[in-house]
């Protein structure tokens, strides 16, 4: 048994609920031991969860083509889970402005350069695309909200731990956290390009520069950021 604390009702909350709902969905999560048990005095809860066997994929090392493409496929799965509602037991979490919220918080991360928000805010492609895609995109994923190595255990099967975060988005988001934290590792290009080969969205390079452009901004690093996209996208240049 593996006690994880989480600090709000609202977060154990959605935790159990995403634990029970991918696995019904067949998706290796850990499934729940205990009820939760409150700290008030120190404003935390205590989830007590499946312990998984395995390694996490960030302490393998060099693992083999055929584990990180298990892995990319085990991602592809967590993420075929679709719907036409926002879906997620939790307040603060609709499905109406999703991109255009992504957008605020740029030109929020960006207040803090003049020079960089003046830039943010005169390139009206950005509005743009947040208007195309608030048009089209009518579906959403079932993500992880914190995808990284540490939260991928690999053993005879690949499970996913710490869902948090869990809940119904842009698959793109679980897409670009999971580079921003493993992009000095070995198989972040294998297990993106093994994912990305059976996606069929036309639109995936255009949401995938909307969220890489929010890490530039965070980061004030446009050379990391277009690196990262040329990776992704085997593209020669960005425009």
């Amino acid at each position: 048994m593996v006690v994880k604390a989480v600090g709000s009702e609202g977060k154990w909350r959605r935790y159990i609920w995403a634990s029970y709902f991918l696995r019904e969905k067949g998706v290796d999560v850990p499934s729940m031991r205990l009820s939760p048990v409150s700290l008030p005095e120190l404003d935390l809860f205590l989830i007590f969860e499946e312990y998984l066997p395995g390694e996490a994929l960030s302490s393998l090392g060099d693992p083999r083509g055929e584990i990180l493409e298990k892995v990319a496929g085990a991602i592809r799965k967590f993420h075929s889970i679709e719907s036409e509602k926002w879906g997620v037991p939790a307040k603060g979490l609709k499905s109406k402005g999703f991109f255009k919220r992504h957008l605020r918080k740029i030109e929020k991360w960006s207040q803090g350069d003049a020079r960089l928000y003046r830039e943010i805010s005169r390139r009206g492609w950005i509005k743009k695309l947040v208007r195309k895609l608030e048009k089209v995109e009518r579906r959403y994923q079932m993500t992880h909200g914190d995808l990284h190595g540490e939260n991928i255990m690999v053993s005879d099967r690949i499970c996913f731990i710490d869902l948090v975060r869990s809940g119904f988005g842009s698959c793109v988001k679980d897409l670009v956290r999971f580079d921003v934290w493993e992009r000095r590792r070995w198989g972040t290009r294998v297990i993106f390009h093994s994912y990305l080969r059976d996606v069929e969205d036309p639109l995936l390079e255009e949401k995938l520069k909307l969220f890489f452009l929010g890490e530039f901004v965070r980061r004030r690093d446009l050379e990391w950021v277009k690196d990262a996209l040329w990776r992704l996208l085997e593209k020669e240049e960005l425009s």
